[in-house]
């Protein structure tokens, strides 16, 4: 599995490729290891940038249950460097099932346990292979399959309280200010753009 996923990425690795370029890569991959594993109904969303603090890169459901998140770097980012960025703190803080990869290492992390639980290394030093138009070595591919399952069979605590509830919800509703105020300030007439003149309109004449 690992093999024909490291041949993908060196058919895309290229002097302007960019992290977003081993999306779908990376999407087959995390499909592919879950229908192994018996998965069934998955469903993985990539979502578009959306600034230095916006959603993670993928969504990841069970139906319409949520599993979690993935955040990708580009190829050669060293995630111990940015482990303690401002968006890497924020995703501890707030996301309880996350994954943190530069498409070679992965790590998963449990806001419950308050630390990375897993960490892989799918690969002996990616870049130069890459670099001289070779596939990096395979290592600790058990390892990954291992870390992605954990990861799938993760469930949502049940909300048994109204306490617990709005919790959660506040804790999901620190990541929307970002992407409201980006969708208001593109030149793209969105949903968002249409509640903004309405709310002015109806209800408060001078909300900014």
């Amino acid at each position: 599995m690992l093999e024909n996923y490291f041949a993908q990425i060196k058919r895309k690795f290229g002097h302007d490729s960019t992290e977003a370029t081993f999306y779908p890569v990376l999407e087959s991959l995390v499909a592919q290891v879950a229908k192994a594993k018996g998965i069934l109904n998955l469903g993985i969303t990539a979502q578009p940038k959306r600034g230095a603090a916006g959603i993670p890169d993928f969504t990841v459901r069970r139906g319409k249950e949520l599993i979690g998140y993935i955040e990708a770097k580009d190829i050669g980012s060293k995630l111990e460097e940015l482990e303690d960025s401002d968006q890497i703190e924020k995703y501890k803080k707030e996301f309880e099932n996350f994954i943190f990869t530069n498409y070679f290492d992965f790590w998963l992390w449990r806001r419950s346990e308050n630390k990375w639980v897993m960490k892989v290394a799918a690969s002996v030093a990616p870049i130069i292979p890459l670099k001289n138009g070779q596939e990096p070595g395979i290592q600790k591919e058990i390892e990954l399959l291992n870390l992605l399952e954990t990861f799938f069979h993760f469930s949502t605590p049940e909300r048994k309280t109204a306490k617990s509830l709005a919790i959660e919800l506040a804790i999901k509703a620190k990541l929307i200010p970002e992407h409201i105020v980006e969708e208001l300030n593109n030149d793209i007439e969105t949903p968002i753009d249409q509640i903004y003149r309405a709310f002015k309109q109806f209800l408060i004449p001078d909300l900014s």
